[in-house]
């Protein structure tokens, strides 16, 4: 690296001024550290350009967070809090240098972040949008109750503190629809996957507080009642992204297309905003099959589903728009008569296109589905 000089208006590279900066944006903040020590003209540059500095999401000591925090000030907007660093430590830190125009927090994987913490943290950003609490310990019933106005995406995936303490317990399904939160929140987007512990109470209290959610997503949980629709499509009428997946031990054809469930199914008339909608259990890691409206996202050449196409579920979606490719189960790709496909799957699947095919109507804005399919035991 060049030798540090005391010229401020001298370029150490023969190269224009925005591909230095084009660079400079995919540095590391180790390296816009080392950067800064080339000579004064690097340091100057990156210390007046407050858009190289609103992002410290990498693992930072704890030694020279106060540093990097100093440096950011006050044009910070994404900061991670990485385990291992003291939270009131950080907490002191970010109010003494008005760290107020953080919009983006993380906190994934802080096992001793505590009520306490994340509220003398939380108070000193009016103007938090999104907030990371994944895999730790703070209850969401806390969270909900005392998060930032702002806040819009909240992510609690992995967090066992599911619990609420003000829903009676032992509610029928039909009285947990008519449930009325005492205080709301504005949030859009909210993540509960992995979470071993939801069930339909805990949905309830959190759907009742997110009467504005655009995005419910619940990967990997344990499998939920039907009225789990009815009670999201009733209340989240601006809903635009749906998606639940769960243990393979009910699958959720059986579960929620049976002769006596089925009264889920109307709530898709109120839904009108739903854009994607994923349903199935978590085994497969890439669906069976995924529908789409948009004729850009899927070449024709590459929709291979033959087999399922000139069938009545096929059909109907065809009518509504839809095409279907199917994606192999193996490394080979499908054939065109679907053999690769065991009986059993083509059977589920269609089960869930048959489902599928009576809502497609109601949704005239969806433009995606994904079905998954578990393996037969």
């Amino acid at each position: 690296m060049t030798s540090l000089t005391d010229d401020t208006s001298w370029c150490p590279w023969p190269l224009p001024h925005e591909l230095i900066d084009a660079i400079i944006t995919f540095l590391s903040l180790r390296d816009r550290v080392q950067f800064m020590r080339v000579n004064r003209w690097c340091r100057h540059l990156l210390l007046t350009s407050s858009h190289y500095w609103r992002q410290l999401d990498m693992p930072i000591p704890e030694s020279s967070f106060e540093l990097y925090v100093e440096r950011a000030a006050p044009r910070l907007e994404r900061l991670c809090i990485h385990p291992g660093l003291d939270l009131a430590r950080a907490a002191s830190t970010l109010h003494r240098h008005a760290c107020r125009s953080v919009t983006h927090l993380d906190f994934r994987d802080c096992q001793t972040l505590t009520q306490h913490k994340l509220a003398a943290i939380l108070c000193r950003m009016p103007h938090l949008h999104a907030l990371n609490l994944a895999s730790t310990a703070v209850p969401i019933e806390w969270v909900l109750s005392h998060c930032p106005p702002s806040l819009r995406w909240l992510d609690m995936s992995a967090c066992d503190c599911l619990d609420v303490s003000d829903l009676p317990e032992r509610l029928s399904p039909e009285s947990l629809l008519h449930y009325e939160a005492k205080k709301t929140t504005a949030l859009e987007c909210l993540a509960l996957s992995r979470v071993k512990r939801i069930n339909l109470y805990v949905l309830t209290w959190v759907v009742a507080r997110c009467p504005a959610l655009k995005s419910l997503i619940t990967d990997a949980c344990p499998v939920i009642p039907p009225a789990f629709f009815t009670l999201v499509l009733q209340r989240c009428r601006a809903l635009e992204h749906l998606t639940y997946t769960h243990d393979p031990a009910l699958f959720w054809v059986d579960s929620l297309a049976g002769p006596n469930n089925t009264s889920w199914l109307s709530h898709f008339q109120e839904a009108a905003s739903l854009r994607t909608l994923k349903i199935g259990s978590r085994t497969q890691t890439t669906p069976l099959a995924t529908l789409t409206r948009d004729p850009h996202e899927i070449p024709m050449q590459q929709a291979r589903g033959c087999a399922w196409r000139t069938d009545g579920p096929m059909d109907a979606l065809s009518k509504a728009g839809f095409r279907c490719t199917t994606h192999p189960l193996y490394s080979d790709p499908l054939s065109a008569d679907g053999s690769l496909l065991e009986p059993l799957m083509i059977q589920h699947a269609m089960a869930s296109l048959v489902v599928l095919s009576h809502v497609l109507d109601a949704l005239p804005y969806l433009e995606r589905i994904e079905l998954d399919s578990h393996q037969p035991e």
